[in-house]
């Protein structure tokens, strides 16, 4: 109603021409898109000795020198030991703590609970029994 007294006519255009109107009606992208990744700086300078001093770690690593498809899915790269392209965080709770308040914590993880949490550790990193400590933490 408020439109009639004006004298205008509709032309149809394509949404590939509405840039800013198409953008507005489509779908959201998914969110894990969106989200920006802050990395969390991990001190490297005594991840050797951590991995050694890590009774699970230092076991495979000792097993991976021997004979490395005695643990097929583990390797060593810098130093750095990788279960199945995600790096195993030796057992120096501090470190991991860190990844879970990162993960769980922050504005940019948005307080997730336990299935996101533990999505976004499990993309990256391992170490045993991380279900149980993201339970606990969250």
């Amino acid at each position: 109603m408020k439109l009639l007294p004006f004298d205008f006519t509709i032309i149809y255009r394509a949404g590939k021409y509405k840039l800013g109107a198409d953008s507005l009606s489509r779908r959201p992208l998914n969110a894990e898109f969106l989200a920006l990744v802050i990395p969390v700086p991990l001190d490297f300078s005594k991840w050797q000795d951590s991995l050694q001093e890590d009774t699970y770690t230092r076991e495979i690593i000792q097993a991976i020198y021997q004979d490395p498809f005695l643990k097929p899915d583990f390797h060593l790269v810098d130093q750095k030991l990788y279960f199945k392209e995600r790096l195993v965080i030796p057992d120096h709770s501090s470190i991991r703590q860190k990844l879970i308040s990162e993960s769980y914590d922050t504005p940019f993880a948005g307080h997730g609970g336990y299935f996101k949490t533990l999505k976004r550790l499990f993309s990256n990193f391992f170490w045993p029994r991380m279900k149980q400590d993201v339970k606990l933490f969250v």
